[in-house]
């Protein structure tokens, strides 16, 4: 996954676990639910959890989309998510997305990539992303239209060892101009 690319293309959504982010720590899990196993202090078994988690949060997030509440969803996201995209930036960007597409009927999971952005070296510029652990999942959309697309959910391991939404893109297919017919 090319990260730099997720971030310019970037609709940052947070993730949605009932209306909080995923935890990461055992303690925090045992109180949510048998959702994570990872202790706070092991970032790197915080890293390992579950593709499933992720890839039924990336779905819960979209379809909170397609729904709207793309505003609450932004609420709920990573500051990752929230250093490239306004509030109604985003908001309005996915109800753009929505009207293009049609309304989606249908997705499923394609993959999950995990990435971890390294800090970059003392006398090297920001990155364009932060550094930290990703998970991304990619998502075949099939839309009321009959065109299908491909969907990015990621996610962040927050400073906090919450697992948080830090950006959804949508790769919509090129409108083409009808050609008249004669």
């Amino acid at each position: 996954m090319n990260i730099l690319k997720l971030k310019s293309a970037l609709v940052a959504l947070p993730l949605l676990l009932g209306a909080a982010a995923m935890p990461a720590s055992g303690a925090e899990a045992q109180a949510q639910g048998p959702q994570v196993s990872a202790q706070p202090s092991d970032a790197a078994r915080a890293q390992q959890l579950s593709g499933d988690i992720f890839i039924r949060n990336a779905l819960a997030t979209v379809q909170a989309l397609d729904a709207g509440r793309a505003a609450q969803v932004y609420d709920a996201g990573s500051a990752a998510l929230k250093a490239v995209s306004t509030r109604q930036q985003f908001v309005e960007a996915v109800a753009s997305t929505n009207a293009r597409t049609g309304g989606v009927v249908a997705r499923e999971w394609s993959r999950l990539e995990r990435v971890r952005v390294a800090p970059p070296a003392a006398d090297a510029a920001a990155p364009a992303v932060p550094e930290g652990s990703y998970v991304t999942v990619y998502l075949l959309a099939r839309t009321a239209r009959g065109q299908a697309h491909l969907e990015q959910v990621s996610f962040r391991l927050d400073e906090d060892n919450q697992w948080r939404l830090a950006g959804v893109t949508a790769a919509l297919p090129q409108q083409q101009p009808q050609q008249p017919q004669g």
